[in-house]
């Protein structure tokens, strides 16, 4: 938890050296799966609606960022973590970058078939736009909706997901198998999301 230092008028967030872990136990569960996510250099900072807070200090230091770990053993990948706190730089897009799928023509993903309330994306290169029917989705792409909010993708291969109220996901890719003459077809619900 974040505390204030009355005396003195500073924050005090508590603090963990990241720099070459390849995983990383983060005590407080609700902090870990509903933190916003962002970075201050290259340290991870993790902050949640109900006052808590965590800096991991040179996270973004390690060639790999670590996977972050609840004590039960759920982890969100160093990829996924990434992807949450978006770039380094928001906004700024190097030819062949991966933020710059989107502004470079990349293949959509999939694209927006409902929504509800609002729901926004955070673009791979750091920007955030507000979700419209029809907007197109990419890799890496993060969507979320605001309480009382929902929103269905269909994705290139027909699959549709639906994002209830108050959730984000990141969007790597989706790997799914095609029936062949010899198996049965296999439901949207039996694809591994990555």
């Amino acid at each position: 938890m974040a505390r204030l230092d009355s005396e003195h008028g500073i924050e005090l967030t508590p603090s963990v050296e990241a720099e070459g872990a390849t995983s990383l136990v983060v005590d407080n569960p609700y902090l870990l799966f509903n933190a916003e996510y962002s970075r201050e250099g290259s340290d991870l900072i993790l902050t949640d609606d109900r006052g808590g807070a965590l800096r991991l200090q040179n996270y973004f230091d390690n060639a790999e960022p670590a996977d972050l770990v609840s004590p039960d053993g759920a982890r969100l990948t160093g990829e996924v973590v990434e992807a949450l706190a978006g770039p380094a730089f928001p906004g700024q897009v190097a030819q062949g970058a991966p933020g710059a799928a989107a502004a470079a023509g990349a293949q959509a993903i999939g694209q927006v078939e409902t929504v509800t309330g609002t729901a926004t994306v955070q673009r791979s290169d750091g920007t955030t736009e507000t979700l419209q029917l029809g907007t197109q989705v990419f890799q890496i792409d993060v969507v979320a909706t605001a309480d009382g909010g929902s929103l269905s993708i269909t994705f290139e291969d027909g699959t549709i997901f639906t994002l209830a109220a108050g959730s984000r996901m990141v969007l790597f890719s989706i790997l799914w198998k095609a029936p062949s003459s010899s198996s049965r077809a296999r439901s949207p619900r039996q694809a591994a999301w990555r």
